[in-house]
């Protein structure tokens, strides 16, 4: 008894656990394919990312550090391990940050989130659904919920501003009209993962997919958007319009921290697509600014989330939404057969040192125009090469048949 109290206090003096909180490895040993889909996660990776990690030692204060850790390593404001010393701290969004979530927390207030730890499990599914082996389960309808992810993704600085409006710009959508939740996109149902594993208990139950796709998956990004693009040729110029569709994205596109952007660039190539005579750019982004009205630079994320008071400009597309850019180029000289291409993609900022600036292309398209000298379209010109050609041909065949009738006659 005595050998158990000394360690206890040793424990306690060393700075260690004194929480009911659980490792995402000790899940990992009835869990493994859920476990094995997860630890390659942005919520696995919320504290030790490198964009994080960056942004987070540019922040002096203590307490907006504090404020930081609040959704990128929230078990630090529930066990006081404001250090990280203990290191299911450093799991970020580990397993039991949300399974033992016990409320509805308040949108846009992680510390809202009331988490319960110890041998209950609160889950999308009812207890009597599932075999209690090693934990009890409880069936908690928060977890299917929009509101449940809200607390983290609609982030609300010191000045009460929505620096990341994620929650909102899918509640103002057209998707909480046919029931549609975050869940449905960011975790659909799997069925190559069982809710546990067969050798620890024989279920036919699948669980939903804890990968948890979003801004820095390539396949959630590329199928986002899609674009359309027409152009014409006009006596001086040639005229580009490009209509960008968020085709699949619950909220606006791109959303989160204002950092992130949808940059469009459209281009006149030359005949064989090789060469790019004229470019241009164009846009779709939050621009927020400080309460003197200074625009925050997107390389300054840790400016945006502390200083942000105001929205200067907000062109992105919301959910189901189609928008028109224009672009004009100059007709070049002399005229020749000429393509227009416009390409959309998602760059995710700030760039990181030693790695470099992430774009990911989401949509491409090609208009091609044919020019002849005369400035029209090339393909007008076949009318009358076409007229003219069935009028030979009708000469051909007439003074062939007048040769056939007169050898006739001899």
């Amino acid at each position: 008894m005595w050998a158990q109290i000394i360690v206890i206090l040793v424990l306690g003096a060393q700075g260690g656990p004194t929480h009911n909180f659980e490792s995402a490895a000790s899940c990992a040993k009835c869990h493994s394919s859920i476990h094995a889909e997860w630890r390659n996660t942005m919520h696995a990776q919320s504290y030790s990312e490198p964009i994080f990690q960056m942004v987070f030692h540019q922040v002096a204060s203590e307490a907006d550090r504090r404020s930081c850790l609040v959704c990128h390593a929230p078990l630090a404001q529930r066990t006081g391990d404001f250090t990280l010393d203990d290191p299911i701290t450093r799991e970020g969004v580990t397993c039991d940050v949300c399974h033992t979530v016990s409320n509805l927390p308040e949108v846009g207030s992680p510390g809202s989130l009331v988490l319960s730890p110890g041998k209950t499990k609160r889950g999308p599914f009812a207890a009597e659904e599932l075999t209690e082996k090693g934990h009890k389960n409880e069936y908690s309808p928060a977890h299917l919920k929009s509101e449940f992810c809200g607390a983290c993704h609609e982030v609300v600085n010191k000045h009460g501003f929505h620096v990341m409006s994620t929650f909102t710009e899918w509640a103002e959508g057209p998707y909480p009209h046919s029931g549609t939740q975050c869940q449905n996109c960011h975790m659909p149902d799997d069925v190559r993962f069982p809710i546990v594993d067969s050798d620890v208990v024989a279920s036919i139950k699948t669980a939903t997919s804890h990968g948890f796709m979003g801004g820095h998956s390539l396949i959630q990004v590329e199928k986002a958007a899609e674009i359309a693009l027409v152009a014409e040729k006009t006596k001086k110029s040639i005229e580009a319009i490009v209509y960008v569709t968020n085709k699949e994205s619950g909220h606006k596109l791109p959303t989160g921290i204002p950092t992130r952007q949808l940059v469009l660039t459209v281009r006149l190539l030359d005949e064989d697509r090789r060469r790019v005579l004229e470019e241009k750019t164009a846009d779709f982004r939050r621009v927020v600014a400080d309460a003197t009205g200074r625009e925050i630079d997107a390389d300054d994320p840790a400016g945006m989330l502390l200083n942000a008071t105001q929205v200067l400009r907000d062109n992105r597309p919301s959910p189901k939404e189609t928008v028109r850019e224009s672009f004009s180029f100059k007709a070049p000289e002399p005229p020749r057969t000429l393509h227009v291409e416009a390409v959309l993609e998602y760059h995710l900022k700030p760039d990181v040192p030693g790695r470099g600036p992430t774009h990911i292309e989401m949509a491409r398209a090609q208009f091609p125009l044919e020019v002849e000298a005369g400035g029209s379209l090339l393909k007008s010109a076949w009318i009358p090469l076409a007229v003219l050609g069935a009028a030979w041909a009708l000469v051909y065949l007439f003074r062939r048949a007048g040769g056939a009738s007169r050898a006739g006659s001899d």
